[in-house]
C-alpha cells in the first residue's frame, strides 16, 4: 500500500507543478501565420508546382517551335533558291543542246 500511496502523491505533486506553469506568450501575429503555414502544407505538392511546371513546359514547347519553325524556313528558301538555279541550268543546257538554228535571225536578215 505504500507504494500506491507514493504513486498517488507524485500524480498530486505533478498535477500541481503543472497548474502553476504559465501559458507560452507569442506576438500579435503568431495564430495567423501558423493558420497560413497549416493550410499551405496540407495543399499536396503538385498544387503547389503545377503553375510552375506548366508555364516552364509551354515555354519551353514554344521556343521549340519557333526553332524548328525558323530551321524549315531557312532550309525552304535555300533548297528553293537551289532548285530555281538548276531550273535555269538545265534551261540553259537544253536550249543550247537542241538549238537547230540561231534564234535572232531577224539580226542576221537585217545585216545582209
Amino acid at each position: 500500500m505504500s507504494t500506491k500511496k507514493h504513486i498517488d502523491y507524485e500524480v498530486e505533486q505533478t498535477l500541481k507543478a503543472l497548474n502553476k506553469i504559465e501559458r507560452a506568450k507569442t506576438d500579435d501575429f503568431f495564430y495567423s501565420r501558423l493558420m497560413a503555414r497549416m493550410e499551405h502544407q496540407q495543399q499536396s505538392p503538385g498544387q503547389r508546382n503545377s503553375f510552375e511546371f506548366g508555364f516552364a513546359l509551354a515555354a519551353a514547347s514554344i521556343m521549340i517551335i519557333a526553332s524548328l519553325n525558323l530551321l524549315s524556313i531557312s532550309a525552304y528558301s535555300s533548297n528553293t533558291l537551289q532548285q530555281e538555279a538548276d531550273a535555269t541550268y538545265v534551261l540553259e543546257d537544253f536550249t543550247a543542246d537542241y538549238q537547230v538554228f540561231e534564234l535572232n535571225y531577224y539580226n542576221t536578215f537585217e545585216e545582209e
